[in-house]
């Protein structure tokens, strides 16, 4: 029997998709909306409240364009860093070739 079919499947697929019961947290709750309400109160709650979540919205994508440009210059700085690091290893790699010899001092 396809588990998709199963009585246990369709409930529990009706009351997470369908029940008008259910409830159910804003769709905007990523942007910091706390309305929480039954399935059938949504459309009203989003169709009142379109200033607000267009505000959440904006926060939530400014904060991201902050994070993002942390974010920039961090890997910028690796960048740098790899480049420095991949300098050094190319002289070294002239002198010694791929003969290096590692001494590790024992205490």
């Amino acid at each position: 029997m396809n588990f998709f079919f199963t009585p246990q499947f369709q409930v529990q697929y009706h009351i997470d998709n369908e029940c008008i019961k259910n409830d159910i947290i804003c769709p905007f709750s990523d942007c910091g909306c706390q309305f929480r309400s039954e399935r059938e109160n949504m459309p009203k709650h989003l169709k009142e409240s379109p200033g607000l979540h267009l505000n959440l919205m904006c926060k939530a994508i400014s904060l991201q364009k902050k994070q993002i440009s942390v974010l920039t210059e961090i890997v910028d700085k690796q960048k740098t860093q790899l480049e420095v690091l991949t300098g050094k290893i190319s002289v070294v790699d002239k002198f010694y070739g791929t003969h290096l010899v590692w001494k590790i001092a024992y205490p």
